[in-house]
């Protein structure tokens, strides 16, 4: 859990990187700690790439990313450190309730890992539209990403 009062997920940089592939869709959960309105979300990239990215919210169904609740911008060639993705438009995050955070891109990315010990899935998917809810073979690992919704 974030230091941050109204923000869902990590905001700290992480120590490590976690190599994701083209076309894989991460998701991490987090828990609300407050009740706010993200209009924006942050990744941290341990180096820029070049191709593109985009970050989502999804809801929490039984401790598994469910429907899509928002989506972000798409970036083109993100830099290295902390990218911002502007949301379509602003979501409601309820303290208490868990979320998905989602990033999703059509090359290898790099981003930082702040612990290990989260709640991560990831499913590989051809870059494109989000799927909705998310479903399909879904691989579990543990950690939790640098990736925030304010």
């Amino acid at each position: 859990m974030s230091t941050g009062v109204n923000i869902l997920g990590n905001n700290l940089v992480g120590t490590s990187n976690d190599v994701s592939g083209a076309n894989d869709l991460n998701v991490w959960r987090f828990q609300g700690i407050s009740s706010f309105t993200a209009n924006s979300m942050r990744i941290n990239l341990a180096s820029g790439l070049t191709g593109r990215m985009k970050l989502a919210i999804y809801a929490d169904n039984n401790g598994s990313p469910g429907a899509l609740l928002m989506t972000t911008n798409e970036v083109i060639n993100p830099a290295s450190g902390w990218v911002t993705f502007s949301l379509t438009s602003g979501y409601a995050i309820t303290s208490g309730s868990y979320y998905w955070l989602a990033a999703w891109s059509n090359v290898n990315y790099i981003p930082k890992c702040r612990t290990t010990g989260g709640t991560a899935r990831y499913i590989v998917r051809t870059y494109g539209t989000w799927p909705n809810p998310l479903s399909g073979t879904i691989g579990p690992y543990s950690n939790s990403e640098s990736i925030y919704a304010y």
